[in-house]
């Protein structure tokens, strides 16, 4: 049976809802202490700052986590598999989803995913959110871009999760990014309607085995892609909150 996808907009420890979020994270993932395989997405693999976002849920869940290093001395290969063979949860943080969305990272998202479709949970914040869901956009220089999809070219995800598009704290500037997504996306595939949800700064979303997506915290707004361009939308069958 497949496991949950936790989508969280912002990490702040002091607000009551995104413990409860976080919480019912770890709940799904499974009773008693956790193993989490723990991948921090900042600039650069900053190692203190890794140890201490860690350290804060170790604390909160005296959980397991083992952090996997992508990019200073990267974690060797017979240690990764064994950490994604025994992860009960899948944790990515916030800072940079392009170091997650790399072709060298293919075989990393198929294992992954085979965990997840074994019971396995997933969860995110930020940019991490961002990652493992289906792409993102990515281009040379977005400010010197008239068009938000000017140059670019969609970066496939670690694909966690294919129900729809999220974005994330992305309320002040409209929600560009998200929408030049679904632009791309429906230039490759007309054909298909593709969904896009924004989630804003106090807001998270859960996305179930069977597809459903829940809404939690601040609702944010729906768009979709169709003939004529990406509009905003009422929130499809299968969201609720």
């Amino acid at each position: 049976m497949s496991g949950s996808v936790h989508l969280i907009a912002w990490h702040d420890w002091r607000r009551a809802d995104v413990l409860a979020w976080h919480d019912a994270m770890f709940a799904a993932a499974g009773p008693g202490p956790v193993t989490v395989a723990f991948f921090p997405t900042p600039f650069g693999d900053d190692a203190n700052w890794t140890e201490r976002f860690a350290g804060l849920l170790r604390k909160r869940y005296a959980a397991e986590v083992r952090p996997v290093r992508l990019l200073r001395d990267p974690t060797p290969a017979a240690e990764l598999h064994e950490i994604l063979g025994n992860a009960q949860l899948f944790y990515f943080t916030g800072g940079d989803q392009h170091l997650l969305m790399q072709p060298e990272r293919r075989d990393l998202a198929r294992e992954i995913r085979r965990r997840i479709k074994a019971g396995a949970v997933a969860g995110g914040f930020s940019a991490g959110a961002i990652a493992i869901g289906p792409c993102w956009p990515d281009w040379p220089d977005p400010l010197q871009s008239e068009l938000p999809e000017e140059g670019a070219k969609l970066v496939r995800g670690l694909g966690l999760q294919q129900r729809c598009i999220f974005d994330f704290h992305a309320e002040d500037d409209g929600w560009e990014e998200l929408k030049a997504c679904l632009r791309l996306l429906a230039a490759q595939d007309p054909k298909q309607t593709h969904y896009g949800c924004g989630v804003p700064t106090h807001g998270a979303a859960r996305v179930l085995a069977a597809g459903a997506v829940e809404i939690l915290g601040d609702p944010g707004p729906w768009f979709a892609s169709g003939p004529d361009g990406v509009r905003e939308i009422q929130a499809p069958e299968f969201a609720r909150s």
